[in-house]
């Protein structure tokens, strides 16, 4: 149990920095073009 809920805490984490990464190659590539 301890193990799924860290599991999915992790998941959650890095789900949220891809998000951060795509928005920042979204705004990178808005301000190139």
């Amino acid at each position: 149990m301890d193990f799924a809920s860290s599991n999915g805490g992790a998941a959650r984490s890095t789900t949220s920095a891809k998000i951060v990464v795509a928005g920042g190659f979204g705004v990178g590539k808005t301000t190139f073009v």
